[in-house]
């Protein structure tokens, strides 16, 4: 069974976070499945600039299929205007979809996708459609006049036809919400628990010394948190926790790991505010052993987010053996089920609660618990939901 997967940016095109790498590693871990071929058509728009030859040591090719060692096939289509428009794109995807037995699609607020949805309605062709969290209320709330336009002039019309993906029961709600008789199946995005659960951290520290020096974090309390630097992950209030708990506990520090998305200034101002430049530690973006590292030598990972569809850095966090708070408006509620965390409030009041809470517990359970948990989003598992999705379509 042929399938073609349609996403506007694809690895290595980083820029976009958790949601590449997640993708990514699906169809890793899919394609090893013989039923099935995965034919990945995206473009070469990474941000606002574009993919170049050579990219992470792969050579990206850009109009064609070419196999990059994944187990799959991408095609980078060239972009004249990133993130606007592809002449390649518009001609080309036909054949990639008529030649596919199966069409996933991911995102929405992008021009692949009523594209490829037009396409799949002429063709008759199997469609899936992954909102990617673009249908939380944080979101739609930007722009929210021309994505209410875009939805019902381009994804509306081909409701009926379309079976729709979430990762989690939150964004069911949401897609249910829009589209109370859409057909969703819940998918998790997963992660390989092993890699992270059996890093030995000792065999790295030297190397990650030059990202954080030991006398930052030695004999602290270390809490982490890992993701884009964005308005949308309430960075701002956790800074405002972290100073609360930093009166309840003095050895305590706060690193903050990824990529500016224009909200690094504004928190650079909480921090002169509330003085704690010796206090909080930003380590730029991170990736492979170093981000492993980090996940152990921190004592407690906090999502803070105003909104996640799913959120890998908390089934990492887990699978390192690390607990995690996370704000209510992620999808994080069985964290207090499992005993491995506070699913909390999003505001300052209840994550300094949640921190407090979770770090005067006993540290060796609480990570048991948190390994156990995590396993409910390994690969294995995963790659079986989505095997009898398509198989059932």
């Amino acid at each position: 069974m042929r399938v073609s997967v349609i996403i506007p940016s694809f690895y290595p095109a980083k820029h976009y976070g958790g949601s590449i790498f997640a993708t990514l590693d699906l169809y890793k871990s899919f394609s090893k499945n013989k039923d099935f071929s995965v034919y990945v058509s995206s473009t070469n728009a990474n941000g606002n600039t574009v993919l170049k030859l050579g990219s992470d040591g792969k050579n990206i090719v850009n109009n064609r299929f070419h196999d990059p060692g994944f187990g799959f096939k991408i095609k980078y289509y060239k972009e004249i205007f990133v993130n606007y428009l592809s002449i390649s794109f518009l001609f080309g995807i036909w054949i990639d979809i008529f030649k596919a037995n199966i069409v996933h699609v991911q995102s929405i607020f992008s021009y692949p996708t009523p594209v490829s949805l037009f396409i799949c309605f002429l063709l008759q062709k199997k469609v899936i459609l992954s909102p990617r969290g673009s249908f939380a209320e944080w979101a739609l709330k930007y722009k929210s006049y021309k994505k209410r336009v875009w939805l019902n002039c381009f994804i509306s019309p081909f409701v009926k036809k379309i079976t729709w993906h979430a990762t989690s029961k939150k964004e069911k709600k949401e897609i249910t919400k829009l589209y109370p008789k859409a057909d969703v199946f819940i998918m998790p995005d997963g992660i390989n628990v092993s890699d992270y659960s059996s890093f030995v951290v000792k065999e790295h520290m030297e190397d990650f010394e030059k990202i954080v020096p030991f006398v930052y974090y030695k004999n602290k309390k270390v809490i982490l948190f890992l993701g884009r630097i964005h308005e949308v992950k309430g960075l701002d209030n956790l800074l405002y926790a972290f100073a609360k708990y930093k009166r309840y506990n003095k050895d305590s520090v706060l690193i903050i790991a990824g990529d500016d998305h224009g909200f690094k200034n504004k928190l650079f101002a909480i921090i002169s505010e509330l003085k704690l430049q010796n206090d909080v530690y930003f380590t730029g973006k991170v990736y492979g052993k170093a981000k492993k590292t980090l996940y152990k030598i921190s004592d407690l990972f906090v999502l803070p987010s105003h909104t996640e569809n799913f959120g890998i850095v908390v089934a990492e966090a887990l699978a390192s053996g690390l607990p995690v708070v996370a704000s209510n408006k992620t999808p994080w509620e069985d964290l207090d089920v499992h005993k491995c965390g506070k699913f909390v409030d999003n505001n300052l009041d209840s994550l300094f609660n949640g921190m407090v809470s979770v770090l005067d517990v006993s540290s060796s359970e609480l990570s048991q618990n948190a390994v156990e948990y995590a396993k409910f989003f390994d690969w294995d598992k995963i790659v079986k939901i989505y095997k009898n999705v398509l198989f059932e379509m």
